[in-house]
């Protein structure tokens, strides 16, 4: 399967999930078929050719990441609807 990159002006390319403290960064379309964690807080997840598709920031608002977004990102609101489940 091929993955294109995500057009912002046509899908979110970040989701902050209040319920868990997650921050989702979208980085291409694709399914995922596996993850890799690079900490305690970070995953990555991957199609089946191993390219990434999604980066997931566990623990944002605790790491102060939410309220920097917000401060840069102002023209574009960051959603902050639950994930899928």
């Amino acid at each position: 399967m091929n993955t294109i990159p995500v057009n912002p002006v046509n899908r979110e390319i970040m989701r902050y999930d209040l319920e868990v403290d997650i921050l989702s960064i979208f980085l291409k379309e694709g399914k995922v078929v596996d993850s890799k964690w690079l900490d305690n807080d970070i995953i990555i997840l991957l199609s089946e050719n191993n390219e990434p598709l999604e980066i997931e920031i566990h623990n944002a608002r605790q790491k102060g990441l939410i309220k920097i977004l917000q401060q840069y990102l102002k023209p574009y609101p960051l959603s902050t609807k639950p994930a899928d489940k």
